[in-house]
């Protein structure tokens, strides 16, 4: 497109912008004029390339609106390329429109929400690992490969975050992620720390590996195609570098009495001169459509096939004794194929079905790993940390789903992340220690189809909740997000490390993302079986991980469906008062007491060596984790005084078995819940709405009576109410009244 074609689309989109936030009576104008011509250059000058009719194709380009109160400069973008009307604009922050103040995956060229500042570089970054990954998985070789286009603003320079991901970016040579900083030198409140400085942000940069290049007017239309053709030169795969592109610009640009003006930063032009902005605009060819380029056309069913017919070709003429190992074709063979092998490989050709092949085969998975089967086997009472287990799973992981990717926060060796490094290197991801930074590129993997495991200490995930909240805006029916956070070493139980290594909040911060899933598991069968699940179930998902060794209490056969729970329970022969409630449970799992699978307990569990007469249930115990081994201890020195428990392992925080709590609660005067974690938005909690919100078993006193008569419950929670300090896991778990000890004397 010619510069002065640009130049109406310019005043097109700034027409728009102003229009459009004036309407909505809110908005941020002036952020968006800034960088109109940047965006305009980058989206119909030919650099920006995109299939708007399949935003989902493999080979587009990708755009984050870092500075994501700039929504309405992304919108009139795509109002210009046709792809949003005008009227459409005009609904900008209503209600019902998915043209929100800040950009959501609910339009389809938005990938991520953006609008916490200083997390679209990150996310960009992810974005172009997972680019470059699938391109090479699909066997391509372009000269270029396709672009993450991501637009800062100069603000959000401040955050820490940004520079953690110029780090890893420059660490990987991530030569197809390309960031622009609009540099209008004003902030919300006053001028940024550097202004205008644009030669202290490029020596800070290039110290990070970055190519720097410098827009001197960002306003320019003939020199930012220039900065950009020169940009497009360097991000080729021969350059190994990441590319920043520094511009400078004014804020609220085109309009006088905004331009360079404080005071009016998210504030539209007010009804009563909005004629004098448009004026200042000036008019333009209403005809005028912007041009998206497209990506190149690549067969991608055809080049699959491709890629079978090569790899088995070098098993047939001895290239490789594998068939899953890369295929490489020569420039020229100083072999010749026999007759017997050219037979062999036109079979195969003709034999190469494409019939399960879809958009995207990269990440399908075969036939045989449709269903994963276990590898890592385990024994009763064998004693193994769940954090091992998450290790086995996810390495037993790599090798069957070529989509699950590990991320690190140099802790591989104590989370066993690295085990996933030996089976599958190339899906393996060291973030070092920038956790927030980690949960972003993270999800920039997930949105280009891949499933991560993002692990740390518990602990160090509480300075990355921003990151994971932004996260569950970024997912849409159609376009879901996988995010896997697995956080070990949690609770007093690590023992000598102390309190700054223990992770005692991490369940209430999971608990209050709206739609996550909270899981605990308490030994190495239910932990294994738990990752396995997580590699197919979208959402924000957490798993909860010890360090010490724990006594393995589940057969293999066991199944762990997310929403349930595990009853562990003393019988005798009789038919029992005991033995019907448990029974009741069970029947009430059956028929929907799970939320959402609806799973029979097949494995309820049974302690032969404790007989006795169980007709009364004294307490219902629930525990998760570390705990439940102190809540079975406690279990059987009870039965041997004649003092009946049925112990429930809640693996499985949230979703909660509620239906079957509730069953379970009703038979018993008493509810103890035993935890490693601080009593806000812990399992107490959890359990507590839902027990004490039942009318009939509020929180009373040992003894007390409802209006009716009827007897209710005493509800005791165990939890780490003390500082806590230094000390081995049993003198610790002892000093907060967590360990079998503590249960016993409450239920005594």
């Amino acid at each position: 497109m010619t510069s002065n074609k640009l130049t109406e689309l310019v005043k097109r989109i700034c027409f728009t912008i102003i229009t459009s936030t004036t309407t909505a009576g809110s908005g941020h104008t002036t952020s968006s004029l800034s960088a109109v011509e940047l965006t305009s250059v980058l989206f119909f000058g030919g650099f920006f390339k995109q299939d708007i009719s399949n935003f989902n194709n493999v080979l587009n380009d990708k755009f984050i609106l870092s500075k994501g109160h700039a929504a309405p400069l992304l919108y009139s973008l795509y109002e210009a390329a046709g792809v949003l009307s005008h009227k459409e604009m005009l609904t900008l922050r209503k209600f019902n429109s998915p043209l929100q103040g800040h950009p959501t995956p609910q339009l389809p060229f938005v990938d991520v929400a953006t609008g916490s500042l200083g997390q679209g570089l990150s996310v960009g970054l992810g974005m172009a690992l997972g680019i470059r990954l699938k391109i090479k998985e699909l066997g391509l070789t372009p000269k270029k490969e396709p672009t993450v286009w991501v637009l800062l603003g100069d603000s959000e320079m401040a955050e820490g975050q940004v520079w953690e991901a110029m780090e890893i970016a420059s660490y990987y040579n991530v030569n197809n992620l390309v960031g622009i900083v609009d540099i209008n030198r004003l902030g919300q409140s006053g001028e940024t720390d550097l202004a205008w400085d644009v030669e202290t942000y490029k020596k800070r940069i290039g110290t990070f590996g970055w190519h720097v290049l410098e827009i001197k007017n960002g306003h320019n239309i003939e020199e930012i195609q220039k900065i950009f053709e020169k940009a497009n030169g360097l991000n080729t795969v021969r350059t190994q570098k990441p590319i920043m592109i520094l511009a400078r610009t004014v804020k609220g640009k085109g309009v006088p009495f905004l331009e360079d003006k404080l005071g009016w930063h998210g504030i539209p032009v007010p009804k009563d001169r909005l004629q004098e902005a448009l004026d200042a605009i000036g008019p333009y060819d209403k005809k005028i459509k912007g041009v998206i380029a497209s990506p190149p056309v690549v067969d991608l069913t055809l080049q699959n096939k491709t890629n079978q017919v090569l790899k088995r070709l070098n098993f047939i003429i001895g290239g490789t004794s594998k068939e899953s190992a890369p295929c490489v074709i020569p420039a020229s063979s100083k072999g010749r194929l026999t007759s017997g092998q050219k037979a062999g490989i036109q079979t195969m050709i003709s034999n190469t079905k494409m019939s399960h092949l879809r958009l995207d085969p990269c990440l399908r998975r075969d036939d045989k790993q449709e269903e994963m089967l276990q590898v890592t086997s385990y024994k009763l009472q064998e004693k193994i940390a769940t954090r091992e287990a998450f290790g086995d799973a996810l390495s037993d992981l790599g090798t069957s789903n070529n989509q699950v990717v590990a991320l690190d926060a140099e802790v591989g060796n104590s989370t066993y992340t690295e085990r996933l490094k030996k089976t599958n290197p190339a899906h393996f991801f060291q973030m070092f220690i920038d956790e927030g930074n980690m949960i972003s590129v993270g999800l920039g993997l997930s949105k280009m189809g891949y499933v991560p495991f993002i692990s740390t200490f518990a602990a160090f995930f509480t300075r990355a909740f921003d990151q994971i909240r932004m996260s569950q805006y970024s997912t849409n029916d159609q376009r879901p997000t996988i995010i896997n956070i697995i956080g070990s070493h949690c609770g007093v139980s690590i023992g000598a490390d102390g309190a700054s290594q223990m992770g005692l909040e991490d369940i209430a911060m999971m608990r209050s993302i709206r739609e996550s899933t909270v899981l605990y598991p308490s030994d190495a069968v239910s932990t294994y079986k738990l990752t396995q699940t997580l590699a197919s179930r979208t959402g924000i998902n957490y798993l909860r991980t010890t360090r010490a060794k724990t006594p393995i209490l589940y057969e293999e056969k066991e199944e762990f469906p997310i929403g349930g729970l595990k009853i562990h329970f003393c019988s005798s022969n009789t038919s029992s008062s005991h033995s019907r409630v448990v029974q009741r449970a069970i029947d009430l799992w059956s028929k929907g007491g799970n939320p959402e699978d609806n799973h029979t307990i097949e494995n309820h569990r049974l302690d032969p060596l404790l007989r006795g007469d169980d007709t009364k249930i004294n307490a219902l115990i629930v525990a998760a984790g570390i705990t439940l081994h102190e809540a079975l201890k406690a279990q059987k020195i009870l039965a041997k005084k004649k003092i009946y428990t049925i112990v429930v392992d809640l693996y499985s925080v949230k979703p909660l078995d509620s239906k079957t709590l509730l069953e379970l609660a009703k038979k018993t005067k008493h509810i103890v819940v035993v935890e490693d974690h601080y009593e806000a938005g812990g399992i107490g909690e959890a359990v507590a709405s839902v027990i004490l919100g039942t009318p009939t078993l509020r929180r009373r006193t040992p003894g007390s009576s409802n209006d009716s008569g009827q007897a209710r419950m005493t509800f005791t929670h165990l939890c780490v109410r003390k500082e806590p300090r230094s000390g081995t896991p049993e003198e610790l778990l002892r000093y907060e009244e967590i360990d079998a000890e503590a249960i016993i004397k409450t239920i005594v």
